[in-house]
């Protein structure tokens, strides 16, 4: 019983009730009291003592206010049960210490010699102390029980030690006043607490709802329940209270209404009468969802108020679509089987309809039964992966993402479809994206293709037969591919005997000029060693270039067999020593742009007759054209680590008609006789063959660009 009554179980509200009244109740207990009391005795005492009396009572008091602070502080915090019964000591011993100071007065003023009256009043002032006790320590029983007993049984005991019948008389009245008071005080501790109780059980009801509560008086958020902040969104209470209706609502509902206009319609009609309505709301992150709302007109407080609750009702519309759109599948599959349902259930082929969501079917056809040997009933209740063993549920979403409703877009590939009794076929499966009763699915068409398979089988074994005929065939097609080369490069050779004899014609002029000059000097009595010297070495210096030309003659006609590492540089310095002279001679301006670091490793013989061939080109060009300022540019250099030679001129390029058959063999723009048609079809096979690269053609304004993207190798 007395369990109930200790620190511990006391409710938190009821010891800040208590804690509300400390101000007034120690200003009555420690200054009002004390001065009274001093006003009394000052002739019984030195004023010396009376003050240091008061003191105590000041200093009293300001313990008890700053241990007050501490509890509240304690308490609204929720900190340890320890701590909070440990300041409840102390308050309470303040309260005691308070009391023994006026017994302790009362005592000291006997033996002074107070005459009755004084000693009466002091304690009619202890009396009145204790009867606003109730008001200020009720709600904590405990610390009033202690502070009436503290209070009353000293005073009781001083009486009854007067020895006089009126003091005896005066002593039994406090003690009855003692019992009849801790009674009043209990019966108001108990409805006290009772009243504490029912509060808190209505806030646990009202914040643990699974609905959310919110009460609007004088058309403003008073105050909501925890679910109600969870349900929108917000932080805090606070935060939602701050805000107001608009936030609350999308601008409008799914029916084109105003939101607002709609909300403020049910408020106002359930100022007088219970309202029930349904609404979309909106949270704070701005996702909406359906709400059920109850207004009930309430006076709370005697103020009339709106109460509200609120039910997410999501799933139950949720629920709600889906079951309509079920009644809408069963009127559409009802309408396909009266008018349209004759045509699918007819086809040879098998026909599904299935959910994009659940991938299930919602349309089988008769081929499909009978073909798979799964009843109607049986099918709803299966997938597309049930009855194909090559389709698993992420290589199906794989699939279903390449088609399109709108685009048109499906798709076909293979598979090996299942019956009910487990024997497999081949079939080839087609899908494509479609729109069953208002929302998305898929059109799946099955066609058995097993006679078509072992057809194709046998199929597969002719075209093994006919491959080594194949191969056979190929390498008749490589030599007649090394004929065409050589025959390239004959007419080549010719080009070259051309191109030698223009670079030996300066040198042998020069060395006939030299000798006649030798001659008429010595014919004339003129010579001298000096100048037999000097004609010397100038007749052996172009004998030495004529042997150079040679040399590169040789080595082109003499293909290298290994591969090698050779800079791209060295392969145009080449090609220029054997054309560069007969370019001059046409009047064509040859511009390098070249980096000398890029090498490739490959038969640089092979890339030298692919420049002279584009250079010959270009040159036959310009001889067709009346243009005065020819150039060829070559440009070396490097894209991605793909080395390129890049051949440019302004020899008015090749016409829009044919530039896409310039690389077939034979193709060529000259008059007959004087092309083969073979250099460019060769020169785009070497450098495909041979260095893993390409030979792209691009026209300009006034010529051709050729590309010699070389990518290394030697085949």
């Amino acid at each position: 019983m007395f369990k109930q009554f200790s620190f511990a179980n006391y409710n938190d509200q009821l010891i800040l009730e208590m804690l509300k009244a400390t101000k007034s109740g120690a200003f009555a207990s420690n200054v009002l009291g004390p001065l009274i009391v001093i006003s009394l005795l000052h002739n019984y005492f030195g004023i010396k003592c009376l003050v240091l009396w008061y003191i105590l009572h000041i200093v009293i008091l300001i313990i008890r206010l700053k241990v007050t602070d501490k509890l509240n502080e304690i308490i609204k915090t929720q900190q340890s049960l320890k701590e909070r019964i440990k300041y409840l000591y102390i308050y309470t011993f303040l309260l005691i210490l308070t009391v023994l100071f006026y017994v302790a007065i009362s005592i000291v003023s006997i033996f002074n010699g107070v005459d009755d009256i004084n000693l009466l009043v002091v304690i009619v002032i202890m009396i009145m102390l204790t009867a606003g006790s109730l008001a200020t320590l009720g709600a904590v029983f405990v610390m009033f029980v202690l502070f009436m007993i503290f209070s009353i049984v000293p005073f009781f005991v001083i009486l009854l030690s007067r020895g006089e019948e009126i003091f005896d008389i005066f002593a039994f009245v406090i003690l009855i006043y003692l019992i009849a008071h801790i009674m009043s005080g209990y019966r108001f501790f108990l409805a006290h607490k009772n009243t504490v109780d029912l509060e808190e059980k209505f806030k646990t009801i009202f914040n643990k709802s699974s609905d959310g509560i919110l009460i609007i008086k004088n058309d403003l958020f008073f105050d909501c329940n925890e679910r109600l902040i969870s349900m929108f969104g917000y932080d805090s209470k606070e935060e939602l209270l701050s805000t107001n209706l608009f936030n609350f609502l999308p601008k409008y509902q799914p029916n084109g209404e105003l939101s607002i206009k709609k909300m403020l319609k049910f408020f106002r009609k359930a100022k007088n009468k219970k309202r029930i309505f349904e609404i979309l709301h909106k949270r704070k992150d701005d996702t909406v969802f359906w709400v059920e709302i109850v207004l009930t007109p309430m006076k709370l407080n005697g103020e009339y108020v709106i109460h509200g609750i609120w039910r997410d009702i999501s799933e139950k519309k949720e629920s709600q679509k889906v079951l309509e759109e079920s009644k809408k599948e069963l009127r559409f599959s009802q309408q396909i089987s009266s008018e349209k349902g004759e045509i699918l259930d007819n086809s040879l082929n098998e026909i599904y309809i299935f959910d994009a969501k659940t991938f299930k079917f919602l349309y089988v056809n008769k081929a499909a039964q009978n073909n798979t040997g799964y009843s109607l009933k049986e099918m709803y209740n299966l997938t597309l992966m049930d009855i194909n063993d090559d389709i698993t549920a992420d290589k199906l979403i794989d699939i279903l993402k390449k088609t399109n409703y709108k685009t048109k877009e499906h798709l076909t590939f293979p598979a090996t479809a299942e019956r009910k009794d487990k024997t497999k076929y081949d079939a080839d499966i087609s899908l494509q994206e479609t729109i069953f009763n208002a929302k998305k699915a898929y059109v799946a068409i099955i066609l058995d293709v097993t006679v078509r398979r072992k057809a194709e089988e046998k199929i597969k074994k002719m075209n093994e037969n006919l491959q080594d005929e194949l191969y056979k065939q190929l390498e008749i097609l490589r030599d007649k591919d090394e004929q065409i080369l050589q025959q390239s490069k004959l007419v080549q050779m010719g080009d070259m005997v051309s191109m030698i004899a223009h670079q030996w014609r300066q040198p042998l002029n020069a060395i006939s000029a030299s000798s006649i000059n030798l001659s008429l000097m010595s014919s004339m009595g003129m010579i001298e060693d000096k100048n037999i010297q000097e004609n010397s070495t100038f007749i052996q210096e172009q004998t030495q270039k004529m042997s150079a030309t040679i040399d590169t003659f040789l080595n082109f006609v003499k293909p290298s067999k290994d591969v090698k590492e050779f800079t791209l540089n060295s392969a145009v310095e080449s090609v220029m020593e054997i054309m560069g002279i007969q370019l001059l001679n046409h009047n064509i301006k040859v511009i390098l742009d070249i980096d000398k670091n890029i090498s490739l490793v490959g038969h640089k013989d092979l890339l030298e007759q692919v420049i002279i061939n584009l250079l010959a080109n270009s040159r036959d060009a310009f001889s067709e054209m009346d243009i005065k300022n020819k150039f060829i540019k070559i440009n070396i250099e490097s894209i991605d680590d793909i080395p390129l030679v890049i051949i440019e001129d302004n020899a008015g390029g090749i016409p829009d008609d044919i530039k896409d058959k310039i690389f077939n063999p034979y193709f060529t723009t000259k008059e007959q006789g004087k092309g083969t048609g073979i250099g460019l079809y060769m020169s785009l096979d070497i450098m495909k063959k041979s260095f893993n690269g390409d030979l792209k053609y691009k026209s300009t304004q006034k010529g051709s660009i050729f590309e010699i993207k070389c990518g290394g190798g030697g085949n």
